[in-house]
């Protein structure tokens, strides 16, 4: 471990909120850092901590996170990184890895995870996939586990989720990713509901269906606009603001498109209870390059194309190459989005007609 490694500081909020599941392992996890040796699980006779502890700091040469996994009669195996080292931890405590959502962490998901926690509650997708749900305060546990029949799992489970109220909202992160501000329980439990679909939509997608790696703002005029996931935090912030003026932020992690059969446009599969059918995607907002030539529409579209969720199919990735093309693409920032999407409402006949005006953004479809 290292102090100056987000991934072991993710790592270690992971095991602090897993403690009651450590304290049934049947086995020892050391943790070895600058600062010294920490002892989880199992006690360990002095001159095996001492020796452990010298094999833990030569093996840090490699990076960190970096684990060392010993069992009798076997030799020892090196983990490299945070997903290697989290897949050994859920096997140790009895738990299946391989069924088990592990998500790397970011900057924003260790600030989001640098406080503790009540408890995780560990959720079953698809009735098979586990998936961790951290929660903070007696309410918020309550409403997480009404919404998700979570349960205390005995099993190590990373946190891919967070539900906490802080204040006057409810607040779901992904990571580090706020994903929605809800002012009740109930829209809450919406979002929950949400988001564990688009996940189990995911493990088990439907044939024709296309997941990507982006944020997306739908009208309630049936049309919506996709955005880069960088945004979300940003744009969930101001979801008033959006909702005035008529757009809806989807709270999945997975932003899930087909193509109409006979037009072959991109649209999102319609959301549980809503009125609106499929809307059908009109935009797509994107973020300038940092440095460098403005780009040619090719490359811009080759890097929304890059938005698709791995792994992903050949075909799939034709598909959505092939359903961008006829689509505007705006750059800009979040603000200059915001701006745009709440001061130019669109007509409803012909959503591809909108354009954000020079000196906002550049408007890069010709």
């Amino acid at each position: 471990m290292a102090a100056t490694c987000g991934f072991c500081t993710q790592l270690t909020a992971d095991l602090a909120a897993n403690a009651h599941s450590l304290l049934r392992f049947d086995a020892s996890v050391l943790l070895v850092d600058t600062d010294g040796t920490r002892l989880l699980g199992l006690p360990l006779a002095e001159p095996a901590q001492q020796h452990l502890t010298r094999l833990g700091q030569r093996a840090a040469h490699q990076g960190t996170p970096t684990g060392v996994l010993l069992a009798p009669n076997r030799p020892a195996r090196v983990l490299t990184g945070f997903d290697e080292v989290s897949h050994a931890l859920v096997a140790l405590s009895g738990a299946d890895a391989q069924a088990t959502i592990i998500e790397a962490p970011t900057s924003c998901s260790v600030n989001v995870a640098a406080q503790p926690v009540d408890a995780v509650l560990t959720i079953r997708v698809n009735g098979t996939t586990r998936l961790g749900i951290a929660v903070r305060g007696r309410e918020p546990r309550q409403i997480t586990e009404t919404a998700t029949s979570g349960i205390l799992d005995d099993g190590y489970t990373p946190v891919t989720l967070t539900v906490e109220c802080p204040g006057t909202f409810y607040l779901l992160f992904r990571g580090g990713e706020l994903l929605t501000r809800a002012r009740t329980p109930m829209a809450l439990q919406q979002a929950l509901d949400a988001v564990l679909a688009s996940y189990a939509s995911y493990a088990s997608p439907e044939r024709g269906r296309i997941p990507l790696l982006c944020g997306v703002a739908v009208h309630d005029g049936g049309h919506a606009v996709l955005f880069p996931r960088t945004w979300m935090s940003d744009l969930v912030k101001r979801a008033r603001q959006l909702e005035q003026a008529g757009w809806r932020l989807r709270p999945e992690p997975y932003t899930t498109l087909q193509t109409a059969p006979a037009t072959g446009t991109l649209r999102l599969p319609a959301a549980a209870g809503s009125r609106q059918g499929s809307p059908t995607v009109a935009a797509v907002l994107t973020e300038p390059p940092q440095v460098g030539v403005p780009p040619t529409r090719t490359r811009l579209l080759a890097s929304i194309v890059n938005w698709i969720a791995r792994p992903a199919t050949t075909d799939a990735t034709h598909t959505l190459a092939t359903a961008l093309q006829p689509l505007p693409v705006h750059t800009g920032t979040w603000q200059e989005a915001l701006t745009h999407l709440t001061h130019h409402r669109p007509t409803e006949h012909d959503p591809s007609s909108r354009h954000i005006p020079p000196g906002s953004a550049s408007n890069l479809d010709g």
